[in-house]
């Protein structure tokens, strides 16, 4: 076998055997036509508050300003399917009901990384969600999804319900191809767009200006009263574009054992935001995603909810 399809299949070996779902790999190149579709939707201001995403756009088109003498981008998929959740999935979105995933997974990419710097003498940087990169881009490339008109990527053995965790090294690998899918239901299928609650959704982009998710999350002004109007049950994210989307009925891939649920968010409920201080917050949602959203802007989320049951 010669030695880099040894080292690919290898990498792609290990990285099963750590709890990834999937696994691609494609050279470290930007889609052009991706990035540009990147640039026309800041240019449109869709990106709301979010102006972080409006830095560094230069290295979201030249990943080796990230990585020194970067080949090759593996890409990873980690399924956080909750079929069978105990809780409303309107309330908080499913990929936040587990230990906070930038935690879990980069354990485990780092995880894999060092075996790939012991075996092989491989170099390179680990990311999720935590640096300029076009994952979604980088899973389509490899033959791991392709993109929805929810803007999700979506796998056809585990849907839209994936985190996308990239590792960029500087050893040329063998390069996975795209794949076409033969029966893209999306294409014929405007569910998603339909059940947006604000009409955040036009088929594949999404007006984080009028999106639940991000102004139940991100969004640390004051939200817009035909947003706010639009909220029913949604604590924390939404996720209705996903439950209605075809692609996400029967799975039969579930989440990976770190990343099932945890009790202290199966059982929660908002009232408890009511009196929680500071320190409370800290020591009992330090390793959520919750977390980083903050305590004010739960507490106002909990609020604008307690005032639609009065």
């Amino acid at each position: 076998m010669p030695y880099k399809e040894e080292i690919t299949k290898n990498i792609k070996e290990k990285a099963i055997s750590l709890g990834f779902n999937s696994c691609g790999i494609v050279p470290a190149n930007t889609d052009s036509e991706h990035l540009n579709i990147f640039i026309n939707w800041l240019k449109k201001s869709y990106n709301a508050n979010l102006k972080y995403l409006e830095n560094n756009v230069e290295i979201r088109a030249n990943p080796k300003l990230l990585v020194e003498n970067a080949k090759s981008v593996v890409v990873l998929l980690s399924s956080y399917n909750r079929q069978n959740s105990s809780i409303s999935y309107n309330s908080i979105a499913r990929y936040a009901l587990s230990k906070d995933y930038h935690i879990v997974l980069k354990r485990k990419m780092y995880e894999l990384l060092n075996y790939l710097k012991k075996n092989w003498d491989i170099n390179g940087r680990c990311f999720v969600d935590s640096a300029p990169i076009l994952e979604r881009s980088y899973a389509y490339n490899a033959g791991l999804g392709f993109i929805g008109k929810n803007t999700c990527l979506i796998n056809e053995n585990l849907g839209s319900w994936v985190f996308i965790s990239t590792l960029i090294v500087d050893k040329e690998l063998c390069f996975d191809k795209q794949v076409k899918i033969s029966n893209n239901s999306c294409i014929s299928c405007n569910k998603c767009v339909e059940a947006c609650p604000t009409g955040a959704l036009k088929p594949y982009e999404i007006d984080c200006n009028l999106c639940i998710s991000y102004h139940t999350i991100e969004n640390r002004n004051i939200v817009p009263d035909n947003v706010k109007s639009k909220i029913t049950n949604q604590f924390f994210g939404c996720d209705i574009c996903q439950i209605v989307c075809p692609y996400n009925k029967n799975i039969k891939a579930d989440v990976t054992t770190d990343l099932q649920e945890i009790n202290l968010l199966k059982q929660l409920d908002i009232s408890t935001f009511e009196n929680m201080t500071n320190s409370m917050f800290k020591k009992e949602f330090k390793d959520t995603s919750l977390y980083r959203t903050g305590l004010k802007k739960l507490k106002e989320n909990a609020n604008n909810l307690k005032s639609k049951k009065t």
